[in-house]
């Protein structure tokens, strides 16, 4: 397993996007970017405290915030760390206040960054897929969110699920269209998250047993899905970054899951793609009458 690393900055500023500095202006956590002129011009009128735990997830990714981001603060229940706020940005995503509502998190003290805050100590974990491993420490932040969704009205659609992508303009899936018919007549239903509450996004998830969908942050749901789900899982092919979107078939692994990866031909200009029927959706039929 591995066993997370917690850093600790004192006297440090912090910005909305995760940037820690010190007094003279050197980044001790540059995210990747130089520090914006506004963080560093606003550092002389920052709000001071005494302590918090860095939450920020720069790529306001659902994925990289609900698998990575989430589970790393596992840590922050038990001892000092349990009485620490939490850091997060400011303009915060949705899904961000609405799972750490749902969580273990609801009731726990937050603070809010914009350009520049004053932490007298700074506390940080680096997101990483592979605190999966530490399944028992992290479960209890999942669990909470599932039980929220089994509490709530919210109710699942059956057994097969098709993650639709049709209102997204990234990597569009072509003939989605056809596609979602074909699988209505398999007894799949189609459903889109986008405007969906998390709460409905995480019952739908709970009571699905056969997983059809186009590579996308929908598909981080799986983490909090019951071990044995069978995920089949559409993705845009890309010769330079392929290997990097192997994310979610390392997460069913993690999770005890079944996945199958179908790779098909993008337009890598366009990243416009389509998925051949005739010959996947016999696939997807077996896939779906042998799962358990």
């Amino acid at each position: 397993p591995i066993i997370p690393a917690v850093f600790e900055y004192n006297n440090v500023y912090v910005n909305h996007a995760g940037q820690v500095w010190d007094w003279t202006g050197r980044l001790l956590r540059t995210q990747g970017r130089p520090l914006p002129l506004e963080s560093a011009t606003m550092a002389a009128q920052a709000p001071e405290f005494d302590a918090g735990i860095l939450a920020m997830e720069p790529t306001r990714n659902f994925y990289h915030w609900f698998v990575e981001r989430y589970s790393s603060l596992a840590w922050a229940f038990s001892g000092e760390a349990a009485a620490l706020p939490l850091v997060l940005e400011r303009n915060s995503l949705a899904f961000q206040d609405e799972i750490l509502t749902l969580s273990a998190w609801s009731g726990h003290p937050f603070l809010r960054v914009g350009e520049a805050m004053f932490l007298r100590r700074a506390f940080l974990t680096d997101p990483s897929i592979s605190y999966l491993n530490l399944w028992d420490a992290v479960a209890p932040l999942y669990d909470t969110v599932v039980k929220a969704a089994f509490e709530s009205p919210a109710r699942g659609a059956g057994p097969r699920l098709y993650l639709s992508r049709r209102d997204s303009s990234a990597r569009p899936l072509e003939n989605e269209e056809e596609l979602e018919a074909a699988l209505g007549a398999l007894g799949f239903t189609c459903v889109t998250f986008t405007g969906m509450p998390l709460i409905e996004q995480v019952r739908l998830m709970q009571e699905a047993r056969v997983i059809v969908a186009p590579h996308g942050a929908g598909l981080a749901h799986i983490v909090a899905a019951p071990p044995g789900i069978s995920v089949f899982e559409m993705l845009p092919s890309d010769r330079l970054g392929l290997s990097l979107r192997f994310n979610f078939a390392r997460l069913s692994r993690l999770r005890g899951h079944r996945h199958l990866l179908w790779v098909a031909p993008c337009n890598p200009l366009t990243w416009r793609w389509q998925v051949d029927l005739a010959t996947i959706l016999p696939v997807i039929e077996r896939f779906a009458d042998t799962a358990s």
